[in-house]
């Protein structure tokens, strides 16, 4: 499927209807996209809070000034 496809006033109608309707169905197509990307990243709550321990743990050896 191609990117958005600019409307303009040299269209007809007809022509303006598909660019708007193939917009829109680009739209909708990056937008699950995004969503699938979002899943991936979702991690349960015992994960998230080994995650945050491990980033603590990271800074507080990178960085002993920060006092964590």
């Amino acid at each position: 499927m191609a990117d958005i496809i600019a409307v303009t006033d040299d269209m007809t109608a007809l022509e303006k209807k598909k660019a708007r309707a193939h917009n829109r169905k680009f739209m909708y197509k990056q937008m699950e996209e995004e969503d699938k990307k979002r899943e991936k990243i979702e991690m349960s709550p015992e994960e998230e809070t080994h995650a945050k321990e491990l980033i603590q743990k990271m800074l507080r050896e990178a960085l002993p000034e920060l006092e964590l």
